[in-house]
């Protein structure tokens, strides 16, 4: 009874709700500009533009050739009647019958499972009223849904729809959607192309049949069987149309950045809406550097398809944040855009490994330790765990600053145990990494996740004199009339002293120039400093690195996030890819600047001991 009663309720209110609407709109709205439905207005495209203020991309409309409804196939309008409305021919713009279905489903399921909107409905919500979810705008909705309905014939309206309505990616229209996927016209799709068509449009970024085949599969068969259940097509109509594979065009993506550009989009729908971005004409400054973003692109892909010889299914990302600004200078989510939209550098939740051992070292120092302390490299049993250093050996008491160049594994867990795990979580917390830090020793050899964007804003606080600042896309939006309608404040905050941080990248200087040893003439000009990141089962390898200027994060692993066939190591092509990206970029500082309250020292790496410039195994550090 009870749910009864609340059916009854939402029907009582839904009915004085439109009455209040309709009284509404009349007593403040004498007559309704149509004209949208005869001639959609492509508006103008919205501009971005890079860090030196030149257009390297836009936002803009494939809604070209309005199609009449009169050239389409019977089965292709009758594929997004089934889907869409099936009652479209007999309501007046709301469907009573389809509110009351949609509620009982809704309730049935405790959860927002169906919707009720009539095609008429999803019309006017394209092109007259935002898409804000409040209960005036839904009122509105219906009223001119009503209106609508009263003044255009259901052919007018249905047409309108069809050359309106969003598939994804900007394209708007039947007709433009057929030109992207297959390459023909509106008036020749198919019955599956037609079912695939209405199978995307409840979400046409997820079920997009350029990035997610066989979720667009699914979502066609979905549409073929409501079809054959109420006998729009047979049974031999649906079954050879379940087979006819979809054959997408897959168009080579010669745009620059086309992650960092679909990384906007959504930002930007969500701040504003989408009819805004496309025709709007908005003047967007983003961070982007066309230098660094278009060396990044050639030389990801260059590295990732010849390591794919060796690892088929090899993926990964690439991004550049300038150190004082945290402004992305170049952003690469993955090999190939149009075969996959997952955005490595921004979605991809990854284990850190061993670029996480800074954090340990920075707590230790900020409780007093110093990087010429020693601890002594040997067999560690903890319960059934007993952690190896990649070397397999051991080799006895070294400075924590050894420790760190040569990533040894049995220190830092010693550390954990000396400086507790709370201390620990304390401290990534502080450098906005995400964890969770679990409370367990395996912490110190980097369980924990982050993706590679987060990665680079962590890495850069010992640049940047232990001050963390966010990362962003965009410094401030403007409108068609160059009114400057966005602006963006720098979130920033120390996260650790000047002091701390400069002992930090000292030593992570010295792991660069190790590294630099193995390949000299590879090597950039100017200062650097760095670390890297493999775990043991093989899934992930690390890159992290910075210069004066920039920090670059280089990932390499599988989208599915399953190890890797054969051994990729960070040294060997995570560095080397980091090395060629950043030859080339702008660097005009060559040397990393210091905390001046600290004094440079020469101590023996392993002993810890004071030693001189020059002397065997002496390494310099700072120190207060």
């Amino acid at each position: 009874m009870s749910r009864i009663r609340l059916l009854l309720f939402l029907l009582l209110f839904s009915g004085i709700g439109l009455f209040c609407g309709v009284f509404l709109f009349f007593t403040t709205n004498r007559w309704l500009d149509l004209s949208a439905l005869e001639q959609g207005a492509a508006g103008h495209p919205s501009i971005l533009l890079d860090d030196e203020g030149k257009e390297w991309g836009r936002f803009q409309l494939e809604r070209k050739e309005p199609i009449s409804l009169s050239s389409l196939s019977r089965l292709t309008i009758e594929a997004f009647l089934t889907s869409e409305d099936q009652e479209f021919f007999i309501h007046h713009g709301i469907s009573l019958r389809g509110i009351l279905r949609a509620i009982k489903t809704n309730l049935r399921q405790h959860r927002f499972a169906q919707g009720a909107s009539t095609i008429t409905q999803q019309l006017v919500r394209l092109l007259f009223v935002s898409k804000e979810r409040t209960l005036w705008r839904k009122i509105r909705e219906q009223v001119l849904s009503l209106l609508i309905e009263q003044q255009f014939s259901k052919e007018q309206i249905l047409e309108a729809y069809l050359n309106n309505v969003y598939f994804g990616t900007g394209i708007y229209g039947i007709q433009a959607a057929a030109k992207r996927f297959w390459g023909i016209e509106a008036k020749d799709l198919s019955i599956a192309q037609s079912a695939l068509l209405t199978g995307l449009l409840p979400s046409p970024e997820r079920y997009s049949p350029i990035t997610h085949e066989e979720i667009a599969k699914g979502r066609r068969e979905v549409v073929l069987r409501s079809m054959l259940n109420r006998k729009t097509i047979t049974k031999q109509q649906y079954d050879a149309a379940l087979q006819e594979p979809l054959n997408i065009r897959h168009e080579p993506s010669s745009a620059l950045a086309p992650h960092f550009r679909e990384w906007l989009r959504r930002m930007l729908e969500e701040q504003f809406d989408r009819k805004t971005l496309y025709t709007g004409g908005l003047i967007i400054q983003t961070t982007l550097n066309r230098k660094a973003q278009e060396k990044a692109d050639q030389v990801f892909k260059e590295h990732i398809k010849h390591l794919r010889s060796v690892e088929p299914k090899l993926d990964g990302a690439l991004v550049c944040i300038d150190n004082a600004t945290a402004g992305i200078k170049a952003l690469v989510g993955g090999y190939d855009f149009m075969v996959s939209q997952y955005n490595k550098a921004t979605q991809a939740t990854r284990q850190m490994g061993s670029m996480f051992k800074p954090i340990i070292y920075t707590t230790a120092l900020l409780n007093g330790s110093t990087m010429q302390d020693t601890e002594k490299d040997e067999p560690l049993v903890i319960g059934t765990w007993a952690p190896q250093n990649v070397s397999k050996d051991f080799i006895g008491t070294m400075t924590f600053a050894h420790a760190v160049t040569v990533s040894n594994n049995i220190i830092p867990v010693k550390l954990f145990f000396k400086l507790g795990a709370e201390r620990i979580s304390e401290c990534a917390q502080k450098f906005h990494l995400p964890g969770p830090f679990p409370p367990y020793p395996s912490l110190a050899l980097g369980c924990t996740e982050c993706t590679p964007l987060q990665a680079a804003a962590y890495f850069a606080v010992y640049p940047n004199k232990g001050v963390y600042t966010e990362p962003h896309a965009i410094e401030w939006i403007k409108d068609e009339w160059g009114q400057k309608i966005w602006k963006y404040y720098a979130h920033s905050d120390t996260v650790i002293d000047w002091s701390t941080a400069s002992q930090m990248l000292q030593v992570l200087r010295l792991v660069s120039a190790r590294l630099r040893e193995r390949m000299p003439e590879h090597w950039i000009r100017g200062d650097t400093a760095g670390k890297t990141g493999t775990t043991n089962d093989n899934r992930t390898c690390w890159f992290a690195g910075c210069t004066p200027t920039h920090t670059s994060v280089v990932y390499l692993g599988r989208d599915d996030n399953e190890p890797m066939e054969h051994r990729i190591f960070s040294a060997w092509h995570a560095l080397p890819l980091w090395l060629d990206f950043n030859y080339f970029i702008e660097n005009p500082k060559k040397t990393f600047y210091f905390d001046p309250q600290l004094s440079r020292i020469w101590v023996n790496r392993f002993s810890g001991a004071p030693s001189r410039e020059g002397a065997a195994d002496a390494i310099p550090l700072l120190t207060k």
